[in-house]
């Protein structure tokens, strides 16, 4: 066996390390608090990259110099566990029309502010959720008006036929204008209870005990902190491979996820401790904003079935805004229910998809 290399496979090797070094940093990504150390955070939101590059590396090294293939192969099964929070498996039996069915829907105040197209929106929105014929609807990022055009909650009820509401107002304006949590159900809602975050107004979480024929079942409707990038970041962003960088609004960019990292730790952190305390069969749903090797996810999905690993295939995409390859958006259940069926609805009227499951109580 010879372990002589040349200038080129040198130079091929030291990317190698590099690309490694950079899948190690991966794994950690959803063991360590962003409070003590935010960098890991970042490798989270390009997890798939590092993967992709070592396993290109692990392919050409078997051709060439299988000494250094093994090494390739020993990193990436390390992170078997990583692999298998990021991409799905499931092929078949993939059964939405069996059981109840729930969705949760980031549908971004219902493009409100598209001042000429805004209840066009709203209405293809409501059409989407309508045919998935949805037992429960859980949204972030709700808007509604009391009374007028955008009286969500009367049009929801009345397309819908989901006649039992929750709404957290976490901002409201001249006492009409309100945004927030809503949770819509067919089921009745026999109590509930506000999970709130310190330091924001926008994101928070509700919890609501349904009951379904004999049981109860608690329901967490979560928003975890957002980014916040605003269009001139989410420019700078598409088009970086295509100028110069610059170095003020990478900083101003790095400094927003910097926040939002360390603010859904805590938020993750809090919530995680309220379901602690709760007794009956747990749902929890809704927009982590954040990927699944990250530490809030980490944190949220212990001991929780994560339904599109159960019964979806790929990435599972959620995000339809300007950064790829994004599972922002999640349907966890506790160990109580069997998942039938789950699907992403890519259509693209906010800039989440919409995301459903249908799930059954076990005896």
């Amino acid at each position: 066996m010879s372990f002589k290399i040349n200038l080129f496979q040198k130079i091929l090797l030291v990317l190698n390390i590099i690309a490694l070094l950079a899948l190690t940093t991966v794994y950690l990504a959803a063991l360590v608090n962003p409070v003590h150390n935010y960098w890991f955070s970042f490798m989270g939101l390009i997890a798939s990259l590092p993967i992709i590059i070592c396993i290109g590396f692990l392919g050409f090294w078997f051709l060439e110099k299988k000494h250094w293939a093994w090494l390739n192969l020993g990193v990436l099964l390390i992170g078997i566990g990583t692999y298998r929070s990021l991409f799905a498996f499931h092929i078949g039996n993939n059964q939405l029309d069996l059981g109840i069915r729930i969705m949760s829907y980031n549908v971004q105040n219902f493009d409100l502010y598209n001042w000429n197209h805004n209840q066009e929106s709203r209405d293809k929105i409501l059409e989407i959720i309508k045919k998935q014929k949805p037992d429960i609807v859980c949204f972030q990022e709700f808007y509604t008006e009391s009374g007028g055009a955008f009286d969500n909650i009367s049009r929801i009820k009345e397309i819908l036929g989901l006649k039992h509401l929750y709404f957290h107002r976490t901002t409201v304006l001249k006492e009409t204008h309100q945004w927030g949590l809503a949770t819509f159900s067919r089921y009745p809602i026999l109590s509930f209870k506000n999970i709130t975050f310190p330091n924001t107004n926008n994101n928070g979480a509700v919890l609501t005990n349904l009951l379904i024929n004999q049981d109860t079942l608690s329901l967490i409707n979560v928003h975890l902190q957002s980014i916040q990038f605003r269009d001139p970041d989410y420019a700078y962003l598409q088009h970086l491979g295509q100028q110069k960088p610059d170095l003020n609004q990478s900083r101003h960019i790095a400094g927003k996820l910097k926040r939002a990292f360390i603010a859904r730790a805590g938020q993750a952190k809090l919530l995680a401790k309220s379901l602690q305390n709760i007794k009956h069969k747990l749902i929890l749903c809704g927009d982590f904003n954040d990927t699944p090797v990250s530490f809030a996810y980490h944190t949220l999905s212990k001991n929780m079935q994560d339904a599109f690993l159960k019964k979806g295939f790929g990435f599972g995409v959620t995000y339809a805004g300007n950064l790829p390859l994004l599972r922002i958006d999640y349907l966890l259940f506790g160990k109580y229910f069997r998942i039938n069926g789950f699907r992403v609805i890519r259509e693209t009227y906010s800039d989440h998809y919409p995301i459903i499951a249908s799930f059954s109580i076990k005896p």
